[in-house]
């Protein structure tokens, strides 16, 4: 009986140790900024509804995306915007016709911080059929590194 009790006490304290130098090595490392949520999300870009960000390049001074319409039908008068945290910028193109599961490409002038920007895209648009107006909007992460 007390060798059974003898091994369970000796196995906690030797892997018991192991488990705590591992902890205490991750928290260090998150503390001096390797690691954390940055390190583990990577850059993306997305909308609700039908419209696809197919992709995206953040450049010097601007960023180039491409979007597709994936809504089934064709749009037109498309307006976008990009929102930053206390800036907003306009593409130099605009496009007056999207066809559906088409490409359009734009270039939008853009002053990002380094490190990692969370970003909002609006699309307003409206749908050649109907003449309805829809605004979509999307979000995106991109890392900026100096």
């Amino acid at each position: 009986m007390k060798k059974r009790g003898q091994a369970a006490i000796e196995f906690l304290y030797i892997h018991g140790w192991a488990i705590f130098a591992v902890m205490a090595i991750l928290g260090a490392a998150t503390y001096m900024g390797v690691g954390g949520h940055e390190f583990l999300t990577g850059e993306n870009c997305g909308f609700f509804g039908g419209l696809i960000c197919e992709d995206f390049e953040y450049h010097e001074n601007f960023m180039s995306l491409s979007i597709r319409n994936g809504l089934g039908y064709g749009i037109n008068r498309i307006n976008l915007s990009l929102h930053g945290e206390d800036w907003e910028g306009v593409p130099e193109n605009t496009s007056e016709m999207m066809r559906n599961n088409e490409n359009i490409f734009f270039v939008i002038p853009c002053n990002l911080s380094s490190g990692m920007n969370d970003l909002k895209i609006k699309v307003q648009y409206t749908i050649t059929q109907t003449m309805h107006n829809y605004t979509s909007v999307g979000s995106m992460r991109v890392k900026v590194i100096d």
